[in-house]
């Protein structure tokens, strides 16, 4: 009995054993497999966060632009900005041009300029006394610098932001303007409009000539000098500021426009064609257009006939207008890269969408919607016209045909062209994303601020 009971203590201790060293493997093998599962799921992890930089990255960028990688970086957070939209509008969770669109926007603005997509402190800084108010029932942020705060002949800058019309703000505005009003000396008041869809012309531009009408009629109020009152936009900012010169010549000592949007007639022009290559996805998107229809309050459905031309009529395209904007009179060849574009200009008028262009030729040919509609005899006398271009501009074209208009009309002209340039390179002056370009266009503004006002 004694025997049988130790062989069976044996035999459960040797059973007892393999089980524990069958357990003990298949635990080491469990442990080696989850070990494997995280290297295998970090690998991938890498390998897909690689491949979407990468894909984010590969966009083509001028080669004569030194910031490459910056560049590509300023580019690939406007593509998540456009990526993230499409994807909230697809869920249901917001619409395009609605607040919450436009105040991403605006982060996204910020965080590139400044790192902080909520922005500065409008009481942090000790060089500008900042007043975010209201003139004329439209919201303006006021910039006043300390060094010349008591005097009662400042100069002042009246600034109207881009964003196509339809996005933007006073607020993704902010660090630019007060680093242009701090280094100038110069007042700025930066009037937030309402925007398009909503509002089409030419709602944005009445509030912007409700605010310049108020500041002139009151510069004693605003401590001003009534002869040193200048206005100033860029893109959409910039068509608006042109338009005002051209209702208030008389008030207004200097216009400044800024990479401006002047006309509606022609989306083939050599600056279009060659530039849509870069940062297509993005700052020089085609669809891009879709602002005008919103400015114009045409619905979106048309825009592909904006692209193609097709929303004018023939008799438009041969008409006296067209000649306002024929780039083979005001078009200068060395503004352009390839040659070709403006050797071999597309003139074939023989299309267009007459209905189209019937319901809405008025609007195209208004000169205060599309500056460049002017004729010679509004277009002389003008105050002095500041004007920026920017080589890789999809609407570079725009403002070198409004320098050879002015000039010929007898207005005084100084054009300042930017060769590696593009449409947004003026908001990297500093900031994170820091852009050689950037530096030179506000440091040149700054020195036009200071000479001519």
């Amino acid at each position: 009995m004694g025997r049988s009971k130790g062989r069976l203590r044996r035999l459960l201790s040797l059973y007892s054993d393999n089980i524990c060293s069958i357990l003990m493997k298949t635990s080491a093998y469990r442990r080696y497999c989850l070990k494997m599962a995280r290297v295998a799921f970090w690998a991938v992890l890498v390998i897909l966060v690689a491949l979407f930089i990468s894909y984010y990255l590969d966009t083509p960028v001028p080669e004569d632009i030194p910031e490459q990688l910056t560049v590509k970086i300023i580019d690939a957070s406007m593509r998540t900005y456009k990526h993230l939209i499409d994807g909230m509008v697809k869920l249901g969770l917001t619409n395009y041009f609605s607040p919450l669109d436009r105040k991403i926007a605006d982060w996204f603005i910020l965080a590139q300029m400044t790192g902080q997509p909520w922005g500065l402190s409008l009481t942090a800084d000790q060089t500008l006394r900042i007043n975010d108010t209201r003139i004329a029932g439209v919201r303006v942020v006021l910039y006043e610098p300390v060094s010349t705060y008591r005097s009662d002949d400042r100069p002042v800058l009246i600034f109207m932001h881009g964003g196509g019309w339809s996005t933007m703000s006073v607020d993704s505005y902010d660090p630019l303007i007060r680093k242009i009003s701090r280094e100038s000396g110069v007042v700025i008041i930066s009037i937030n409009y309402r925007l398009s869809p909503e509002f089409p012309y030419p709602a944005p531009l009445e509030d912007c000539i409700k605010v310049v009408k108020y500041v002139t009629d009151r510069t004693e109020e605003f401590r001003i000098d009534p002869f040193r009152v200048a206005i100033g936009g860029d893109s959409a900012g910039g068509n608006m500021a042109a338009s005002i010169a051209l209702h208030m010549r008389e008030v207004i000592a200097m216009q400044f426009l800024i990479v401006p949007c002047l006309q509606f007639l022609d989306f083939k022009t050599t600056s279009f064609v060659e530039n849509t290559y870069y940062f297509h996805d993005s700052i020089n998107n085609p669809l891009s257009v879709v602002f005008v229809t919103n400015y114009l309050g045409v619905s979106p459905v048309h825009y592909e006939d904006f692209l193609k031309n097709n929303h004018t009529s023939l008799t438009l395209k041969r008409s006296q207008f067209a000649a306002m904007v024929d780039q083979r009179i005001w078009m200068k060849s060395e503004y352009v890269r390839n040659k070709s574009l403006i050797e071999n200009l597309n003139t074939n008028a023989d299309f267009g969408n007459e209905v189209l262009s019937n319901r809405i030729e008025k609007v195209l040919t208004d000169p205060f919607a599309a500056p460049l509609m002017a004729n010679d005899s509004l277009l002389g006398n003008l105050p002095e016209a500041y004007i920026v271009t920017c080589g890789y501009d999809f609407i570079r074209d725009d403002g070198v045909m409004y320098a050879e208009r002015l000039n010929t009309a007898g207005t005084k002209v100084i054009h300042r062209h930017y060769r590696t340039g593009f449409h947004h390179a003026w908001f990297f002056p500093h900031g994170p994303l820091k852009i050689g370009v950037a530096v030179n266009i506000v440091s040149d503004l700054v020195k036009a601020l200071r000479k001519r006002l």
